[in-house]
């Protein structure tokens, strides 16, 4: 005999409304990161052509997946701003500042993704090495150097740097829902 269960609309929007939030939660920015990382180990033709396939099929599917890497790395890089952005006011105006995930996922390490800060008179990492054309030497910034007098952007820009390289040093777990878990990264010490 099977049994019924009885819904108001009220209770029926609700379970729809945890459901969506609990998806949700699971695809934050590190799930995002992880399926570009994955898709971008399958985007060279040579992966493709070990596994058995002709020279134009091996192409068409590292293209496709080259696709993937884009499409999940902008994911990963907006879902990074809202959980770790900052953002003051407009581009051009004069106390603009700004904290974000930038670079390229399926790039050379050069271009790989990590924390970028950006001012109304340009951007740059503050923690990238800057060439300094007259003496020859490399100087490297701070955020509070980089962004003056903004503390919020220069906090912003520490805990966003400290949570991508917490995700790239490998200090997160994944506690998958298949395998009893809750379905959330959680951070390993």
């Amino acid at each position: 005999m099977k049994r019924r269960i009885r819904l108001t609309e009220s209770d029926l929007h609700r379970v729809i409304k945890e459901s969506v939030k609990q998806c949700l939660t699971e695809l934050d920015w590190k799930t995002y990161a992880n399926a570009a990382n994955k898709s971008s180990k399958r985007s060279g033709i040579s992966y493709w052509r070990d596994k058995g396939y002709d020279l134009p099929d091996a192409f068409k599917k590292a293209v496709q997946h080259r696709q993937r890497v884009k499409q999940f790395g902008d994911a990963a890089k907006d879902a990074f701003g809202d959980q770790y952005g900052y953002s003051n006011g407009m581009p051009y105006d004069n106390d603009y500042a700004s904290v974000k995930l930038g670079g390229d996922f399926d790039a050379t390490e050069e271009f790989a993704p990590h924390v970028v800060g950006y001012k109304s008179k340009g951007y740059g990492n503050p923690r990238k090495l800057d060439r300094r054309w007259d003496t020859g030497l490399h100087k490297r910034s701070e955020p509070e150097e980089f962004f003056g007098d903004n503390a919020d952007a220069s906090k912003s820009f520490r805990n966003a740097e400290d949570e991508y390289d917490a995700y790239k040093g490998g200090k997160y777990r994944y506690d998958s829902l298949k395998n009893g878990g809750d379905g959330k990264w959680k951070r390993i010490k």
